[in-house]
């Protein structure tokens, strides 16, 4: 899909997709395309207990590197996984 439209509705408006999964790769894979997508302008995305070095993390990193905006509303307090969320509301913050 080189050079093309993730999807055609993104060309068109602001689009909202709730993935609830207990498997984060297919996500990731999304925010990947979006990352490389030079059509995509923005991320923005709720994550709740997201691990160390998560392949969503470093997707959305990219995308950061792309130029995109990217907004992330992270869960701080996450059944003990606190300092997991600091530390990539950090990464992604910088």
């Amino acid at each position: 899909m080189k050079g093309k439209i993730f999807f055609p509705q993104f060309a068109v408006r602001t689009f909202c997709c709730i993935i609830r999964s207990i498997r984060f790769s297919p996500l990731s894979a999304f925010l990947q395309k979006a990352a490389r997508d030079p059509a995509a302008l923005a991320i923005k995305i709720t994550l709740y207990r997201v691990g160390r070095n998560a392949p969503v993390v470093e997707a959305l990193l990219e995308a950061i590197d792309n130029g995109k905006q990217v907004a992330v509303l992270v869960e701080l307090k996450a059944r003990f996984d606190e300092e997991s969320n600091i530390g990539m509301g950090a990464a992604v913050g910088t």
